[in-house]
């Protein structure tokens, strides 16, 4: 018996050895195994970011009014662009604050390159929305849906385009659609019928390699036939 607890040993410590190098296997193909992906928005500190996703509806060739009154229609802004950016935004939203510094820099960055943004503000009056535009050195056209009656949200474009998109947040700001000029229609009443769309703040990253990978230049003047 003296002469054999020696081995029962050695085969104890093989035992365990071998069942030790199991588990690190087990560890080391669970870790190996693909991060999922996410679609929705990803919060990250105070931020909530979202990917550009496809998506197809009717986007209104919408009549709105600037902060002092004058109306404009979303076609007359976009004509011969290649590409347009329409940024859903509200004064009180701490996202949209963050975000439009995003697309402060996009317009500056692709204004020259046939880039045109229009920010089109919910939930605010149009005070409130000069004070915004101010605040933030805003440069590119900002438009007003509605007077500043949060419980009419569900009677705006900006509701009903971002239950469309399948937007679950409760006010849904930011929210960024972008189109290719070759996806603009002639016709008055649908400004377009296929975009892109971000339910939460713009991946600047994102943005860029839609523009690198234009289809190519837009015909003068006018919005292109589909």
């Amino acid at each position: 018996m003296i002469e054999k607890k020696p081995r029962s040993v050695a085969r104890m410590l093989i035992f365990v050895s071998v069942v030790m190098m199991a588990m690190m296997a087990m560890i080391a193909g669970v870790s190996a195994q693909p991060k999922p992906q996410f679609h929705a928005p990803l919060q990250v500190e105070a931020h909530e970011y979202a990917s550009l996703e496809p998506a197809s509806f009717e986007l209104e060739n919408l009549e709105l009014e600037t902060t002092g009154g004058e109306k404009r229609r979303l076609g007359d802004l976009t004509g011969g662009k290649k590409m347009v950016l329409i940024h859903y935004f509200a004064t009180f939203c701490h996202n949209s604050r963050y975000d439009i510094e995003t697309i402060n820099r996009i317009h500056r960055e692709y204004e020259d390159q046939g880039v045109a943004v229009i920010g089109i503000c919910e939930y605010s009056k149009p005070s409130q929305v000069q004070e915004f535009i101010e605040k933030h050195r805003l440069e590119y056209p900002i438009l007003i849906e509605g007077r500043g009656r949060r419980e009419d949200r569900e009677r705006t474009s900006h509701y009903r385009y971002r239950k469309l998109a399948g937007d679950t947040r409760s006010w849904g700001t930011p929210l960024t659609i972008v189109i290719d000029g070759h996806d603009l229609l002639k016709d008055g009443g649908a400004l377009a019928r296929r975009m892109s769309v971000a339910t939460g703040e713009l991946i600047i990253e994102e943005f860029r390699r839609l523009v690198a990978a234009k289809k190519g230049p837009m015909p003068e003047g006018g919005r292109p036939e589909n």
